[in-house]
């Protein structure tokens, strides 16, 4: 069964562009991730799930940029 995964990896291949980098950021209590896509043009995908981001770069083997403080802070468990 087609995923969002395929669908994405499609449109590559057709575009000639090319997954290069994931940059994930705080944006309230979530985070987002932008996506970095080079080929015939550039293109930035802003502002979305970081998990399907991660999904992504995991799976090409692309770098994942987060800042360090965002890594050291204690999770935020609401009650």
């Amino acid at each position: 069964m087609p995923s969002i995964y395929n669908m994405l990896e499609n449109i590559c291949e057709n575009t000639g562009l090319v997954l290069v980098k994931v940059k994930v950021y705080e944006s309230g209590k979530a985070l987002r991730a932008n996506l970095y896509f080079t080929g015939r043009t550039d293109l930035v995908l802003r502002n979305y799930r970081a998990s399907d981001a991660l999904a992504l770069a995991a799976f090409y083997s692309i770098p994942i940029l987060i800042k360090k403080d965002l890594l050291k802070q204690s999770p935020k468990i609401d009650s």
